[in-house]
Parts: C-alpha cells; sequence; structure tokens
C-alpha cells in the first residue's frame, strides 16, 4: 500500500501518533499505520512482500510457496528481487518474514456475529 495524499510529512507523524493509540483495535487501523510508517523510512523487503500478498488478496500473515507467488501479478518479479538481485534462499526469506509479522502485528482469529 502506497500513500500518495498531499499531507507534509509532520501531518502524518501527527496522525500516526493518534493512530498508534487505537492499533490494537482494528485491522484496518494497523495497515494504515504500517503505511504511514513505510513513508517515514525505506521500504524493505519484508514490507514489500506484505504489500504485495495484500494487493494480491493472498492472506498476508505467511509468505505462500514461491510456485504460488509467481502466479500472481509481480510475484515472478518479486521472486527474482529476492533470488536474483538479493542472492537470497527463499526458505530463509519466509523465515524472516515470519517473524517480521510476528513483531509488527496481532494474529487474532475472526469471530463469527
Amino acid at each position: 500500500m502506497q500513500l500518495s495524499l498531499d499531507l507534509p510529512k509532520y501531518k502524518w507523524l501527527e496522525i500516526l501518533d493518534y493512530l498508534t493509540l487505537h492499533k490494537e483495535e482494528s485491522e484496518c487501523v494497523a495497515m494504515l499505520c504500517t503505511a504511514i510508517e513505510m513513508g517515514k523510512e525505506g521500504v524493505t523487503l519484508n514490507q514489500k512482500i506484505y504489500t504485495f500478498l495484500v494487493s494480491s488478496g493472498l492472506p498476508p500473515h505467511t509468505l505462500p510457496p514461491s510456485r504460488k507467488i509467481a502466479k500472481y501479478k509481480g510475484g515472478y518479479g518479486l521472486l527474482k528481487v529476492i533470488r536474483r538481485k538479493l542472492e537470497l534462499n527463499y526458505g530463509e526469506v519466509r523465515d524472516d518474514y515470519a517473524r517480521y509479522i510476528a513483531s509488527n502485528y496481532k494474529l487474532t482469529s475472526l469471530e463469527e456475529k
């Protein structure tokens, strides 16, 4: 997710300060906080993976097998960056992504209403 709204950086930081208090209440708020934080710093590989999974409609809590990723638009390019440009092992990237999700997101089960 990329925010392209025309606000000065200090305004985004004010919004982030307010939303951080409510991050645990809603997945949408947590995603918006993550998007704002991504604007503050450079985009990491884990953030690129998360963005790819969400935009492809895949569940972002785990990194699926590379064959499945390659079937989606932009998936082959992401795999190419992982394997050729960064020269990383896909299994190690999957483990690192799992740690990233565990440390940055709270996974909760959906309850039926």
